[in-house]
């Protein structure tokens, strides 16, 4: 999936709903900027004009558009910049990193291994 997904300019994911978004993770992960709905979980993975466009939802004209200008716009995306960021952001080190922080906080700064 991984030489597929590099192969491609850019994943659209158009949904009404989404409950974590790996489909995005995944694609950012290959480097491709993606075109998602305007949805909370979308929000929270997608930098607006870093790694993708945030497009309102139920609005296929600006769906459109904005897909149009993706492909009219090729180099705006630094897609070795959004695969170290996604990396970064979702590599084992700093999921359990972020994990042991809640637990430590859950139990008063003794979390034990």
């Amino acid at each position: 999936i991984a030489k597929a997904l590099q192969a491609a300019d850019a994943l659209v994911f158009y949904s009404r709903f989404e409950t974590f978004g790996n489909v995005v993770i995944e694609a950012n992960a290959c480097g491709l900027p993606v075109i998602v709905s305007d949805h909370p979980v979308f929000r929270e993975i997608v930098e607006e004009g870093v790694s993708g466009l945030i497009v309102p939802g139920e609005k296929p004209a600006l769906l459109a558009a904005s897909m149009e200008w993706l492909m009219n716009n090729p180099g705006r995306f630094n897609k070795e910049k959004i695969a170290a960021a996604t990396h970064a952001k979702y590599s084992p080190a700093h999921i359990s990193g972020l994990f042991d922080h809640e637990f430590r906080l859950a139990f008063g700064g003794h979390a034990k291994p």
